[in-house]
């Protein structure tokens, strides 16, 4: 990688008339092929040496995790990071190299006291260990990297300086030996195939680029239908889709086209139009779907992140069944660190950390960390770091599994997506779905959460075109995760028979975007969070239509059990019942609770309530606006808060007293509050919540916060970014 020292040839004691003209001009060749050498001496080590850190970089991190990576994942990882490693130090290199050149081309002197290869090699190195150095701080938080600090950047320069020199040195040292010679006329000789390596990696970046899909129907062809497993007893198949409200689907009313596919899907399917999640944020809405308890029956909630190993999960009960069960989680709160996994044979947790966030180089994560969110290069920059939170991989993930699979008996898995949870990120193509130019612009570079100041403090600190921009990216990561949702199904369709798999499709809860002044799924029980989408396919005992029926995400324990089973079971549920009409083996008499209903859910049982509760608070946000506002008041964000609702009223408690009514037929925004109004029903619904609390099983285990578990700091740094801490 090092060039040869050029010089002058010496001149005669005697030259002939001429000769300075000729020596003049022998001397600018010299100098302009020294530099055209610089220049390609610098380039071509930054491109190799690129090439070689990125790569391994990419394989030494994805090591650890070999046993889950298919061919497809190794060629995303290894190319992004070949590729952005490559051209950024072959661009560094080349753009040194021509200032070096110049140099050179000036001053004979200057290039012959310096071997180009190793002054490269020495800067090439400096620039990746810096990168290198500067993106962990950054990542791990370190205030001085992450702000692009003055005094940062005079600390990593020195650093620079002194790795390049310390590089020089050893370049130096290697040029002058047998193995450096040799080293130089490798380098020269593989910077051919290096830039072949640039290339492919590339075009399988182009290839494996976002894109939209089309919204097809593949799963609705009978022919595309395998034939039925052996054992009678139904696939299940449990999907959802984290942080997604209800009225941000096509299906349930939304005119922009953010699920074209789940919207196909919904059309062959029966959709809950009326389903109320019992919990707020994820880790007590998981626990509630798989033990069929409330909050306040399990514990799992702030003050208390895990689930007890005395509460029976879905999971273990399918597997005492006889199922083999998987699950595919993006969402950290949805795994072993909490406990939130009992009964699970397999186990995926997507993507890995280190292998995402973003794609495992050091080059993209400095760009995404530290540039990105100021805005120093905009949308283009943002456009090639940018990802999804894992629904690529988890597709990927979930055939190899299906592949895999012990095919004599039925499975249950189970998958959370992780879009369109904060922070919004959505691919370029799904951006540009429903934003003009400009605003995809602006949404690179502006986007930051506020959460804790606009919600908790009420600070006026987002205007209407910033809210506006917010909803847009959640509009674009539903659109994205439409995407991903539609092929998983489509893979589905290929590997198992879908006429014979129950396949739920829900959401854990909702997403404020602005109302109430209210930001991200805390602090409150509106239907922004409440409210969520609950889709059923099940063609044995269910058929295709939509239910208003008040149901709730408890119900899903029973619903499952009861197809596993091919009949009703008893449950740990307390409030919870099937959603599947009765078997045609079950007498009318027995089964029937209304009479006479045309439901497509089978008959309506008795009008019963939906409860939300919010159990304990969020800390770690509370703690941050009293650091900003000393004068804050986080006693009423630490009570209890439960919501109940029947018909078309909900009536919400707070344990300090303060209540609210809305009539969600005529205010489905609820913005007007009527306890003052309608005194009877708020009575009436105040005494039902009553009931409700006697019937349901008090959770008797420490909830208190000293039974939170120490997180590592892998956990801390992915929840961090979902917004949990701060």
């Amino acid at each position: 990688m090092s060039g040869t020292i050029l010089s002058l040839p010496p001149r005669a004691a005697t030259a002939p008339k001429g000769w300075k003209a000729i020596a003049y001009d022998q001397a600018r060749d010299v100098r302009a092929r020294s530099a055209l050498t610089a220049l390609a001496a610098f380039a071509r080590t930054g491109l190799i040496g690129g090439l070689v850190i990125g790569m391994a970089q990419g394989a030494c991190l994805a090591w650890g995790y070999r046993s889950d990576m298919g061919w497809r994942l190794w060629a995303d990882i290894l190319s992004y990071a070949g590729a952005v490693h490559g051209l950024l130090w072959g661009a560094y290199g080349a753009a040194v190299g021509l200032a070096w050149g110049v140099i050179a081309a000036v001053s004979r002197r200057a290039y012959e006291r310096v071997l180009p290869g190793a002054f490269a090699f020495g800067l090439v190195v400096a620039g990746i260990s810096a990168f290198v150095l500067w993106s962990m701080a950054a990542a791990s938080g370190f205030s001085l990297a992450v702000g692009l600090q003055l005094a940062w950047c005079v600390i990593m320069t020195a650093y620079w300086l002194v790795t390049g020199a310390l590089g020089y040195l050893a370049a130096c040292y290697l040029t002058k030996s047998r193995f450096g010679r040799h080293a130089s006329r490798l380098g020269r000789y593989a910077s051919g195939p290096a830039l072949a390596i640039l290339l492919i990696c590339l075009a399988i970046q182009w290839v494996e680029r976002p894109r939209l899909m089309a919204a097809t129907t593949r799963w609705k062809d009978a022919g595309y239908c395998m034939p039925p497993a052996r054992d009678p007893r139904p696939n299940v198949l449990f999907v959802v889709l984290d942080t997604l409200r209800a009225d941000r689907l096509g299906c349930y009313g939304y005119t922009r086209p953010t699920t074209p596919r789940l919207d196909a899907f919904a059309k062959d399917a029966l959709v809950f139009e009326t389903c109320v999640s019992p919990a707020v944020w994820t880790l007590p809405s998981h626990a509630s779907m798989f033990t069929g308890l409330f909050p306040s029956e399990h514990g799992a909630d702030h003050g208390h992140t895990w689930l007890d190993d005395e509460f029976v999960t879905m999971a273990e009960r399918l597997k005492q069944a006889g199922y083999q069960t998987g699950i595919i989680s993006n969402n950290l709160w949805v795994s072993s660190r909490f406990n939130m996994t009992q009964g699970f044979e397999f186990e995926q947790h997507t993507p890995p950390w280190a292998l995402y966030r973003p794609r495992g180089n050091s080059v993209s994560q400095f760009a995404y960390r530290v540039l990105h969110p100021a805005g120093a290069l905009g949308k283009w920059l943002g456009a090639i770091v940018s990802e999804d939170s894992g629904a690529k991989y988890t597709n990927q993930f979930a055939a190899k599994w299906l592949d895999g699979r012990d095919r004599q008996r039925p499975f249950f898995l189970f998958i959370n997506y992780l879009e369109p949870h904060d922070p919004y990120r959505p691919h370029l193509p799904h951006r540009e779905v429903f934003m003009d130019a400009d605003d995809v612009d602006l949404s690179y570079r502006r986007y930051a959460n506020k959460d804790v100041q606009f919600s908790l403090l009420k600070r006026d600190c987002c205007s209407s075109s910033e809210l506006r921009m917010m909803s847009d990216l959640y509009d674009g990561e539903v659109r994205m995760l439409d995407d991903y949702v539609g092929e998983l199904l489509e893979l589905f369709a290929e590997r198992a028979p879908l006429n014979d798999t129950l396949v739920i499709i829900a959401a854990d809860h909702g997403e404020n975007l602005g109302e109430h002044h209210m930001m991200s799924h805390h602090s409150c029980a509106y239907d922004t969070l409440c409210h969520v989408p609950l889709i059923i396919r099940y063609p044995k005992r269910v058929q295709p239509g939509r239910t208003a029926r008040l149901v709730q995400l408890t119900d899903l324990l029973p619903t499952v059990i009861d197809a596993a089973n091919g009949r009703p079971l008893p449950t740990s549920s307390t409030f919870g019942r099937s959603l599947l009409p009765p078997p045609e083996t079950i007498p009318p008499s027995e089964a029937a609770q209304d009479a006479g209903s045309d439901d497509p859910a089978g008959p309506r049982p008795s009008d019963r309530p939906a409860v939300v509760e919010l159990m304990s608070p969020w800390h770690d946000g509370l703690d941050q606006a009293q650091l900003a506002d000393r004068s804050f008041n986080r006693e009423p964000y630490e009570k209890v808060l439960r919501a109940i609702r029947l018909g078309p009223w909900k009536y919400t408690l707070a344990e300090d007293g303060r209540k609210e009514l809305y009539n969600l037929s005529e205010d489905p925004c609820e913005t007007d509050n009527r306890v003052m109004r309608d005194r009877a029903v708020a009575d009436d619904l105040d005494r039902q919540l009553g009931q409700w609390l006697e019937r349901r099983r008090a959770y008797t285990g420490d909830a208190s916060s000293k039974g939170q578990r120490r997180l590592d700091d892998d956990t801390r740094n992915r929840l961090r970014d979902l917004g949990y801490l701060q």
